[in-house]
């Protein structure tokens, strides 16, 4: 896979010299864990070296290779043991569909493990297993299971009240419904060499993600880590506690989570830590290349209010203030300027606690409209929108509003939350995929294939993205699982994906995130939506082509039927 990174080599010394100062790795050594080797895409990780903190058993090793993970271990025969399930004390658990082991659930056909009408994430076809697979090759893995947790943060009483409608609040029911059909279909599709996922779900009893607290959720996640003894812990759309996943990491728990995270914070936790979202770094180059095709060294003429439209751009980025997405926001400003001879970019931040960014909304279009500013790029939350276009519309002031791709600003429901007349000016790069009826997705797919209806939350393909990678991983990982043969596993997936509406998920060397291209669009707030039939909705250009960071077009940025 080819190198992702461009900037200056100035600049990205700055960068990962900011992340070693405010979130030092501490993911593999001098905590008693094993020490695994650096990646290789042709080597064979199938153990540890050293360290006391898991038990590690050779067994039979990974079965044949990353791509097809069938081979010495694989025969004609049926084989597994059904997975016993485990209390799960006062949480939510993810028991009820055990499915029933994997004699007889494998079926490959086209190269791929399990054909599912409407599911493209199904893995290289790794056959049968009947052998010995080694029993406690790492903690959370036996003979017969392997612990997973969802993990929820406490439910913030304002996020509910402003997202709720958009339907990205689950239930804890909702949850519980769809962690055990989770767990039943990776159980009946997926060869685990003998043994079962089982999962739990934790719903914190403290921790918010707004107003966020880095302490709250390192202290919970030392609570799962010490209640489940899992092997890996998820945590999607983590967008405001990076220490949750670097104390999993510190601990020695595979874990799932924190977007937009520069990609120095993912390498610094290996092999613990992934994401499926898109890391800030490569974000900032794929909007950067975009931006310098498209948009620099020319007007806004996308932009609300005539004298803006007469203007040269002036970008100015929008992002939380920590240092994690600052970093990234930076990376982006860097390459603004690098091509943009006019107006260039500058970077002004708020508040990632949701009270404080809605009085920091004010300032930030009082300050925007006096500088002039033509282009806002929203490298933000999806929260912060709701509160700054009202601003904006209440100041008179209507400048192009720009995705970055990032924070799913690009979902419909969320962006029929945001001021309309302020967000009929916004476009951009887009990582979620294109707008359709929830059936065309994983999540419906996954539903479908254990006797259910649809998923009743809007998010519910988000969660499947990552129980899809993680799945893929265990699979791929063999029967001697553990975090090197893991790791090997995630960077040497085949890829999936990339068409108009399903997300390129490609993991590579150095690169520990799955989504890596994205669809450009621009906001209709007359069109009716396909995802929720409701008023607005994005638009893909280019009949929803995702682009992946070289493949960009050049020339002028056009909206069609807008002048």
């Amino acid at each position: 896979m080819p190198l992702r990174r461009y900037a200056p080599a100035l600049i990205v010394a700055a960068a990962l010299l900011l992340i070693v100062i405010v979130a030092p790795s501490r993911g593999s050594s001098g905590n008693g864990l094993p020490s695994y080797p650096g990646f290789s895409a042709s080597g064979d990780q199938t153990g540890a070296v050293g360290g006391s903190g898991a038990s590690v058993t050779t067994g039979n090793g990974r079965n044949g290779s990353a791509s097809a993970g069938g081979g010495a271990g694989a025969t004609a025969g049926g084989g597994g043991n059904g997975a016993g399930q485990r209390g799960t004390g006062s949480s939510s658990s993810g028991g009820g569909r055990s499915g029933g082991g994997q004699s007889g659930a494998v079926h490959c056909a086209g190269g791929k493990q399990f054909v599912v009408p409407g599911f493209v994430a199904a893995p290289p076809c790794a056959g049968s297993f009947n052998g010995a697979n080694g029993g406690t090759t790492y903690r959370g893995v036996s003979s017969k299971t392997i612990e997973i947790v969802l993990y929820q943060p406490k439910q913030s009483l304002a996020l509910k009240a402003i997202l709720g409608p958009a339907g990205l609040v689950a239930s804890p029911q909702q949850i519980h419904d769809f962690t055990a059909r989770e767990q039943s279909f990776i159980n009946s599709h997926y060869q685990l060499w003998g043994r079962q996922v089982h999962i739990d779900t934790y719903i914190s009893t403290s921790c918010q993600p707004s107003p966020p607290s880095d302490d709250c959720f390192r202290q919970d996640a030392h609570t799962v880590a010490t209640k489940y003894h899992p092997f890996a812990v998820l945590f999607p759309r983590n967008l405001t506690a990076p220490g949750f996943n670097q104390e999993l990491s510190h601990l020695g728990v595979i874990n799932f989570g924190g977007a937009g995270l520069p990609a120095s914070f993912d390498t610094g936790q290996r092999p613990y830590h992934y994401d499926n979202d898109m890391d800030g770094d490569f974000q900032a180059e794929l909007t950067g290349e975009w931006y310098c095709k498209e948009m620099a060294n020319s007007k806004a003429r996308y932009a609300g209010s005539a004298n803006l439209r007469a203007k040269a751009r002036t970008a100015e980025i929008l992002t939380d203030d920590t240092p994690e997405h600052v970093s990234a926001a930076q990376h982006l400003g860097a390459i603004i300027n690098h091509c943009d001879h006019g107006g260039g970019a500058v970077i002004k931040t708020f508040s990632p606690d949701t009270s404080q960014a809605v009085i920091q909304s004010t300032t930030l279009a009082s300050q925007a409209k006096q500088s002039g500013i033509t282009s806002l790029l929203y490298f933000t939350d999806p929260v912060l929108p709701v509160f700054l276009t009202k601003q904006l519309t209440d100041q008179n002031y209507f400048p192009e509003n720009v995705l970055v791709g990032s924070g799913y600003l690009d979902f419909d429901g969320l962006a029929q939350l945001y001021d309309q007349r302020q967000w009929a000016n916004a476009f951009g790069p887009g990582d979620v995929a294109d707008m359709a009826s929830p059936s065309h997705y994983d999540a419906a797919a996954m539903y479908r294939s254990t006797h259910g209806s649809m998923p009743e939350f809007s998010s519910a393909d988000n969660f499947q993205a990552f129980f899809s990678e993680l799945a893929a991983g265990l699979q791929q990982s063999g029967a001697n699982l553990n975090p090197g043969t893991f790791e090997h596993a995630m960077l040497t997936l085949p890829a999936w994906g990339g068409d108009r509406y399903h997300s390129l998920i490609k993991y590579g060397p150095n690169d520990y995130t799955g989504v890596s291209d994205a669809r450009l669009v621009y906001w209709d707030r007359s069109r009716r939506s396909p995802v929720n039939g409701k008023t607005g909705t994005y638009v893909a250009l280019h009949a929803g082509h995702r682009y992946t960071l070289g493949q960009l077009p050049s020339g002028a940025f056009t909206i069609p039927g807008r002048h």
